[in-house]
């Protein structure tokens, strides 16, 4: 989806943040693009490519180290009927459909992602429905693009398609995500594998797509990027219009954003080879590896034992559960305090396990996470009594018991001041982060050394700073600081 950073369609599960994925997955939200279904006979793709997206398949086949088996069918379709093929339609929701929104509605509430009175699934379309040039459905195998032409910007959007395919075609992407969207309750590692192979499929496309953007001569780079800047401008002019929510944005972008951070970090480290790893079933569970890539290069974070998940009481009637991750942690306490801070809190995550409950008709979260030691614990409580300390009328409270912490909150109510709307600037200081060390690893740096020196880098300065290219370039202080973080980092 381009305004966030790709450039297809979201899709029935969204990425970090698991809790979304029960909400995404009771309203069939965008249905049109959700994953699994059957295998392709031979007669259920064409037999040639169509003519305008030709050019680009031989392009993505090199750069992914893959031919493709077969071509895959496109479809063209004007522009209103493609928005229409990008939006749930409310009026096919059931009143259980919609009883289950307004309880995610308060649970979102509860945890202070949103405030106010906020229609999830018209403020989801209204962020997917506008910068959404094609999608790639793994459910039937197709590509579907906006409108009858080849643009400057589709080109760009064809490439990341093709990508999808590509891999649907050789890691059967769609069977590995209908297997995890029908893994049994208990397994909350699904939850997580669900979302990290998401952003890695994402982060791959968009690996291709910067290929493809390089391939060309300045005079079409140039175009690109003017007609990519369009997009961008017109998606932000329409989501300013209908109030969507900050964090609505934000959840769709992270799988680009992190997953194109985790895909490039590794594949500096191993190439294709070590990105089809990713790809593969069973690679990654849990969507730490997200905020920091080092984690999987390290082999960390495989075989934890599942955290208990807390219970309800009488009166209180469940609605969802399952394990809320890391960033989910991250994008909660980034809402009560300072991004750092909440990004040291969650270091030291090991696993996690929530149920959603109401009672006497009131959403709450009661959850449980475990850390990798006591220090560990005793920074995540820290920073979880800052949040409840600042949290409105939520009846927010948490308790420790050596590593494992218990968190409970309820929502607030529409009316409850909102927390910092910092969701987008938190999910910057990552990218940042990692793409800090991205180019410490290309500049022949060891692992920890890019690990530490990127931490400390972004301590230090702002992701305003670190993202202007004027910055530190006449500055010899700032160049002797960076020198110095990165000489203690050996």
């Amino acid at each position: 989806m381009t305004q966030y950073g790709g450039t297809d369609a979201p899709v029935t599960k969204w990425v970090a943040v698991p809790l979304v994925l029960a909400l995404l997955a009771t309203i069939g939200f965008l249905g049109w693009a959700v994953f699994g279904g059957q295998t392709p006979t031979e007669s259920s793709h064409p037999k040639a490519w169509d003519k305008r997206v030709k050019p680009y398949v031989k392009l993505v086949e090199k750069s992914r180290g893959f031919d493709f088996m077969h071509p895959v069918e496109v479809r063209f379709l004007p522009a209103g009927e493609f928005r229409k093929s990008v939006r749930a339609d409310a009026a096919e929701l059931s009143g259980d459909d919609r009883e289950e929104l307004e309880k995610f509605e308060g649970f979102f509430r509860a945890l202070g992602l949103i405030s106010g009175d906020v229609d999830l699934l018209e403020a989801s379309n209204d962020a997917s429905s506008g910068a959404t040039l094609a999608y790639y459905s793994f459910e039937d195998r197709r590509i579907t693009v906006r409108g009858k032409t080849i643009t400057a910007a589709t080109k760009s959007t064809v490439v990341h398609e093709l990508t999808h395919a590509l891999q649907d075609q050789h890691f059967g992407i769609g069977d590995q995500f209908e297997a995890l969207e029908g893994a049994d309750e208990d397994d909350t590692e699904a939850d997580g594998a669900s979302s990290v192979l998401r952003a890695v499929v994402e982060g791959d496309a968009v690996r291709i797509e910067a290929a493809y953007a390089a391939s060309l001569n300045a005079k079409e780079r140039a175009a690109l990027v003017r007609a990519q800047r369009k997009l961008y401008e017109e998606a932000g002019d329409r989501t300013a219009r209908q109030d969507v929510p900050e964090v609505i944005l934000t959840l769709m972008g992270a799988p680009y954003a992190l997953g194109s951070s985790l895909v490039e970090i590794v594949a500096a480290d191993g190439g294709n080879g070590a990105v089809n790893s990713l790809l593969r079933r069973g690679a990654m569970p849990h969507d730490d590896v997200l905020l920091d890539p080092f984690l999987f290069l390290a082999g960390e974070g495989a075989g934890r034992p599942p955290v208990k998940a807390p219970g309800t009481m009488a009166g209180e009637e469940e609605f969802d559960s399952g394990e809320f991750g890391a960033l989910g942690w991250y994008f909660l306490l980034a809402e009560r305090m300072p991004l750092r801070d909440a990004l040291a809190a969650v270091r030291g995550w090991d696993g996690d396990a929530y149920v959603a409950y109401e009672r006497d008709d009131v959403t709450c979260a009661r959850m449980a996470v475990r850390n990798d030691s006591a220090a560990g614990a005793e920074r995540m409580h820290q920073a979880l009594q800052r949040w409840v300390a600042a949290a409105p009328r939520s009846g927010a409270s948490v308790t420790i018991d050596g590593s494992r912490l218990e968190f409970e909150s309820c929502d607030p109510g529409t009316e409850a001041a909102p927390g910092n709307d910092a969701s987008q600037e938190a999910l910057d200081l990552v990218t940042v982060r990692n793409s800090l060390a991205l180019q410490l690893l290309n500049s022949s740096a060891a692992q920890p050394l890019a690990r530490c020196s990127a931490d400390r880098i972004i301590a230090e300065y702002s992701v305003e700073q670190l993202v202007d290219p004027a910055f530190g370039v006449s500055d010899p202080a700032v160049t002797a600081r960076i020198q110095q973080i990165v000489a203690d980092c050996r």
